[in-house]
């Protein structure tokens, strides 16, 4: 039971990275849209 915990935090980490760059990615687009409608 141990090992499958152990298993799945290893793969929730690659999850979590991936969800928080695309997070990323997005304010980026959002800000950089935002700018271009400033201008």
């Amino acid at each position: 039971m141990r090992l499958i915990c152990s298993c799945l935090s290893v793969l929730a980490r690659p999850i979590d990275a991936f969800s928080w760059a695309k997070k990323a990615a997005e304010d980026r687009f959002q800000l950089a849209k935002r700018v271009r409608t400033q201008d």
